[in-house]
């Protein structure tokens, strides 16, 4: 696999992100099916980058990179569903929520799964430090999620959604935030190699996705989701960082051999 090609490939798809979310102004139309393909398009390359990097990893990340690649996939599964909703139901703002969250909610279950194992499997080496850090970390961003999120409190009572689709605009941000704070022992434990940028880049990837649900959660509890809501290139970015992570990853263990 020509591993530069792909960086390439990752890079002007972002490029191309931030062009069309933020410098051109596209139609409508035009802009939400690009928010729609752009999202579908990374999520899959995360799912195709992180099984390839599971090939090259030990019996714990393998399982870890595995679960992940199966939550980028019901992501993309989600999104999928949100594509051919757009595409069926054109000028008509998506329900929230709706069959595509089915997907997302799968995300949240394999992703923390693939935590678990590969948690358990670094736990001897994990210091206290690196706990304290991490829990730090969970704090502080748990703290930058709710000074946005809070203020749509006051919206609850009177905006019209059902309380199963209030608790997932504050689930989504939460679990988004737990995940990156439990990928950080790992990135720590590794610091300074190459396994480690490449645990650093894919966490930023998350972070991505953090911001892009807590924006979302925003817009959809205080009734100002609008169908141009450019917070999807958050969510675009983040699965193509969670690319390039895998490419990283990929390259230490090729190196490494």
């Amino acid at each position: 696999m020509n591993k530069k090609l792909w960086y390439l490939v990752a890079i002007i798809l972002a490029v191309a992100n931030i062009l069309m979310y933020l410098i051109i102004r596209l139609p409508e139309r035009v802009f939400v099916l690009w928010d729609d393909l752009s999202g579908l398009v990374s999520m899959a390359l995360a799912v195709a980058f992180l099984l390839q990097a599971s090939k090259l990893a030990g019996s714990a990340e393998q399982k870890a990179l595995r679960l992940f690649a199966l939550g980028f996939g019901g992501r993309a599964v989600g999104q999928l569903l949100w594509v051919i909703f757009d595409f069926s139901h054109p000028q008509t703002i998506a329900p929230f929520p709706s069959t595509s969250d089915i997907g997302f909610i799968a995300f949240y279950v394999f992703v923390l799964f693939g935590l678990f194992f590969l948690l358990k499997h670094c736990l001897p080496l994990i210091s206290k430090t690196h706990w304290m850090i991490a829990a730090g970390v969970l704090i502080v961003l748990l703290a930058a999620a709710s000074t946005l999120v809070s203020p749509a409190m006051h919206y609850l009572a009177y905006y019209e959604m059902s309380w199963f689709g209030k608790c997932l605009s504050f689930a989504y941000p939460f679990l988004d935030i737990v995940i990156v704070a439990l990928i950080l022992p790992v990135i720590l434990l590794f610091a300074g190699g190459n396994i480690g940028q490449s645990w650093l880049i894919t966490v930023v990837g998350f972070v991505a996705i953090a911001a892009a649900d807590t924006i979302f959660a925003y817009l959809h509890l205080t009734g100002r989701y609008i169908i141009t809501a450019n917070s999807g290139i958050l969510s675009a970015l983040g699965g193509l960082l969670v690319m390039a992570g895998s490419l990283r990853f990929m390259q230490s263990h090729t190196t490494a051999s």
